[in-house]
């Protein structure tokens, strides 16, 4: 599980030749952060019909400043479709944040009902 202290670092060394890349980290999540990375880096040849990674060789060591990196979606006050609420979870690992605080519900606006739960209720 990820923890406020869990190490998210990583490295992430490429080689243009031989076409390799190599991703050190100590845990799964420092892996996942270098994979989200590496995949910012390919980029499609139109022209020769291939993926590439221009201006390789690189060698990327990288650890987040903050442990607590993340966005805050307030659905309690201002109304988004679900849409772009999926938007916003999906680009959470592109932009390597770690909290979703979702504001669903306070007492000054309307309470949550479940109907498939109707006993459940927030407010």
């Amino acid at each position: 599980m990820l923890q406020l202290h869990t190490s998210e670092s990583y490295t992430l060394d490429i080689s243009a030749k031989p076409p390799s890349a190599a991703i050190t980290a100590k845990t799964i999540y420092g892996a996942l952060r270098a994979l989200e990375t590496l995949s910012q880096l390919v980029t499609f040849n139109f022209d020769t019909r291939s993926y590439e990674i221009r201006g390789a060789d690189w060698s990327i060591k990288d650890t987040p400043r903050f442990p607590h990196r993340g966005v805050m979606i307030d659905t309690s006050r201002h109304f988004e479709t679900i849409r772009t609420i999926k938007r916003v979870v999906d680009s959470l690992a592109y932009s390597k944040l770690n909290v979703l605080h979702w504001h669903v519900s306070d007492s000054q606006s309307f309470p949550m009902e479940f109907k498939t739960r109707p006993k459940v209720r927030i407010t």
